[in-house]
């Protein structure tokens, strides 16, 4: 699997030097914020009745949603990157079998198959993921970065407590938030300029993701604790 952001990216945009984590152990984190941009700026469809003739001919079919997305962190995509099955009764599940797709367009939604399929196939579905908004690659690599220095400091060091000695009360700083609020902002820029095909999009908003780190950060010092 390819990734959004490098070493070099991280070390330019975050305050992390090797004195903090290794460049080895820092990709590891990178290939982690590269899943998480995937499931944030993608979203996923599960068996889709694909739309194109069924008649022992044609090979070429089509998704409800595009531009089909990219899942493996290339930036492009492949064959792969779809699942293909044929049924040959659309009511059970049972009759899935999985074909073989010789090329994609994911600009058009279109799937071409190795084989067309029968007379006998009654449906021919697709598992995928796709865009809701254009992507500004440049801009994905800064907030996968910003994702690799907030998790890499709050694991480093996890919520240093605040402190209050009588009316004396000292805050701790945060970077960890900063980075956070920063790959907030660069996925606000991400997500700046939809698409206006399909007719539903499921993707988290700034404040649901935020929603979702909040409460990652509770487990974290629950696990932290016991």
């Amino acid at each position: 699997m390819a990734d959004y952001t490098s070493v070099a990216s991280v070390r330019r945009l975050t305050p992390l030097t090797t004195d903090d984590i290794s460049d080895s152990d820092l990709a590891d984190y990178i290939s982690d914020s590269t899943r998480a941009l995937i499931e944030q700026i993608t979203v996923e469809v599960d068996f889709e009745l694909l739309s194109g003739t069924i008649d022992g001919s044609n090979t070429d079919f089509y998704t409800k949603f595009y531009p089909i997305a990219d899942t493996d962190g290339d930036k492009s995509v492949s064959t792969s990157e779809v699942t293909v099955y044929t049924m040959t009764n659309v009511d059970d599940i049972d009759t899935l079998t999985e074909v073989t797709v010789s090329s994609v367009d994911s600009s058009l939604g279109k799937i071409t198959l190795a084989s067309a399929p029968g007379n006998t196939i009654d449906a021919v579905v697709c598992s995928y993921r796709y865009y809701t908004h254009e992507i500004d690659w440049d801009m994905v690599d800064r907030a996968a970065a910003f994702w690799v220095g907030s998790d890499v400091v709050r694991k480093l060091w996890l919520f240093i407590p605040d402190y209050k000695l009588g009316p004396l009360q000292i805050r701790n700083h945060r970077p960890w938030k900063d980075m956070w609020d920063a790959y907030i902002q660069a996925l606000a820029l991400v997500q700046k300029r939809p698409y206006s095909v399909g007719d539903k999009y499921d993707f988290k908003t700034l404040d649901e993701m935020d929603v979702v780190y909040r409460r990652i950060r509770v487990e974290d010092r629950t696990s932290d604790t016991t």
